[in-house]
């Protein structure tokens, strides 16, 4: 499935490959559901089906939906935000959306492939093209600019949402998925709250230099921006709530640490809150 998800973001299609992945893993591809498959998956989004399970299989890191999309503003920025998703969407509509991706690619989100004269090939979605560079956002969330000069050819790929993405999904957890998307913006618990949180966090990467950094240094040494620390992007659910699931655990000393910092634009004079379920064990 990785290495589906590699030759898709490159942009690059090789059908045989594809399929040799796809038998070596026994992935079995979800687009060719039937008309009563569907209609039962859909059922399910109507009777039984929980948002609450939905929005922790769309936040799980083997979906990766984080990685592309933001809510609100939280996640990235390659494909497009999706907090007033429910409100425009029909249930219908996103459960082909996410078996077959390329069949309703929304205007702008279409991937741009370039080959270089060099013989790179690079795919992303277009942010602008002036005379002299074109600027490209891949899946990674990198911008990337590639000089009109060095460009040898240019064609309009497909969605970067790889197809088969919820082919490891049970028919409940799909309907539990789109049960979720469908109630972005449409429901209460599931509309952003007006009051202003912070919704894009970062968490420390449990990697060996930043254990060597805090057993010579102190634990404070976190809070400094030592290239010794990797940091992670996280981020809240719709209600703006940061899991501590979310956030990687450290052993020091004995003891669990989890390590998390956001950055705070400031434009007018004012308090900022915290608000915690427990304070014990807090350091800040």
């Amino acid at each position: 499935r990785d290495i589906l998800r590699v030759q898709r973001e490159s942009g690059r299609t090789d059908a045989d490959l594809e399929s040799a992945l796809r038998a070596a893993g026994k992935i079995t591809s979800r687009k060719t559901l039937t008309d009563d498959e569907r209609a039962a998956i859909l059922n399910t989004v109507a009777t039984t089906a929980q948002a609450s399970d939905g929005e922790r299989i769309y936040r799980t890191e083997q979906l990766g939906c984080l990685k592309c999309h933001a809510i609100g503003g939280a996640g990235g920025r390659v494909g497009p935000d999706m907090i007033s998703l429910g409100a425009s969407a029909q249930p219908d509509y996103l459960l082909e959306s996410l078996l077959n991706p390329n069949a309703k690619v929304k205007e702008n989100y279409h991937t741009t492939v370039v080959a270089t004269v060099d013989g790179k090939v690079v795919a992303g979605v277009q942010i602008q093209k002036s005379d002299k560079v074109l600027t490209l956002r891949t899946a990674e969330n990198k911008i990337i600019e590639v000089p009109v000069d060095q460009i040898e050819d240019q064609a309009q790929g497909v969605s970067l949402m790889p197809e088969g993405l919820v082919d490891a999904l049970t028919d409940d957890e799909i309907a539990s998925l789109v049960r979720f998307l469908s109630e972005l913006g449409r429901t209460a618990e599931y509309t952003l709250p007006k009051t202003r949180l912070v919704r894009s966090w970062e968490t420390l990467v449990p990697t060996p230099e930043a254990y060597t950094k805090i057993y010579r240094t102190s634990l404070s040494e976190v809070a400094a921006n030592d290239p010794a620390f990797v940091w992670s992007p996280r981020y809240t659910t719709v209600v703006g709530n940061l899991p501590l699931v979310a956030v990687p655990s450290l052993i020091i000393r004995e003891e669990d640490f989890g390590f998390i910092r956001c950055n705070i634009n400031v434009t007018t004079p004012g308090k900022i809150a915290f608000q915690l379920n427990s304070a014990t064990g807090l350091e800040v």
